[in-house]
């Protein structure tokens, strides 16, 4: 159930990032804020993302209900991850590298 769940969450997110880069192929500002409410608590595989690691430099995913970053991918563009109202805690870490 919980693969299903992951699919339709992988579909969903893959019709928000359609839709917010439908005018070009290499955004510098992904806004997925609300579009997707997470019923894995992740983010989409990282290959849906990955494809716009070169250019990306803002990233928001407000209120989709994670809990988890592990699907992020490397993106060495990124300038700015906004993720308020989630289900996060990143209290007692220790971040080498942002």
């Amino acid at each position: 159930m919980a693969a299903a769940a992951g699919g339709e969450d992988d579909a969903a997110w893959e019709r928000a990032i359609s839709a917010a880069t439908k005018s070009t192929s290499a955004p510098k500002n992904l806004t997925l804020d609300g579009a997707v409410k997470s019923s894995t608590g992740g983010l989409p595989s990282a290959v849906l993302l990955e494809r716009f690691a070169a250019s990306l430099e803002e990233l928001s995913v407000a209120g989709a209900r994670l809990s988890s970053l592990t699907s992020l991918p490397h993106l060495p563009a990124l300038r700015r991850l906004s993720l308020p109202d989630n289900h996060l805690y990143l209290g007692n870490n220790r971040f080498a590298e942002v």
